[in-house]
């Protein structure tokens, strides 16, 4: 069953957002191929988060790691922080909530972009020099369970 709501967090319905990038259609933007690859990994859409890579990436990916990551993984808040293109490439930091394991996480994320065949394709990030965000124990929880952090995840965020 299809959501609603956009997995990305952008406050539009999943069927004006995230899934026509899902069923073909090419995200008119960095930050809208970002947003649909969130939500395919939100929604478990294996093939659409590898045909999103670009082509001199996708060889290298783990496609069994991968797998076995998305599967172990539930996919909660999305922020959008900067997003920014120049020519034929573009540029979009966000962060990205998620539990795997028990375990709260944030990718706080530099993700790179190129145009290729009429499509925007994910390069790669720069994720290493960037550092988590800090939740107050009274923030919404990023789990988006619609309570405070407090009172839900705030014992199982990960430590690095």
């Amino acid at each position: 069953m299809l959501p609603k709501v956009c997995p990305c967090c952008s406050g539009q319905s999943y069927q004006a957002c995230c899934q026509p990038s899902h069923e073909g259609a090419p995200a008119p933007s960095p930050e809208a191929l970002m947003r649909s690859r969130f939500s395919a990994h939100a929604l478990g859409l294996f093939d659409y988060i590898l045909l999103s890579w670009a082509e001199s990436a996708r060889a290298g990916v783990d496609r069994e790691a991968l797998k076995g990551w998305l599967e172990r993984a539930s996919f909660g808040q999305l922020s959008v922080l900067s997003s920014q293109v120049s020519g034929t490439s573009g540029k979009v930091e966000f962060v990205a909530w998620y539990r795997q394991d028990g375990q709260l996480h944030a990718l706080h994320d530099l993700s790179h972009f190129i145009h290729e065949h009429g499509h925007w394709r994910y390069l790669n990030s720069s994720a290493p020099e960037l550092s988590a965000p800090k939740l107050g124990r009274n923030d919404p929880c990023p789990c988006l369970s619609g309570k405070k952090h407090k009172q839900c995840c705030i014992n199982c965020l990960a430590t690095p």
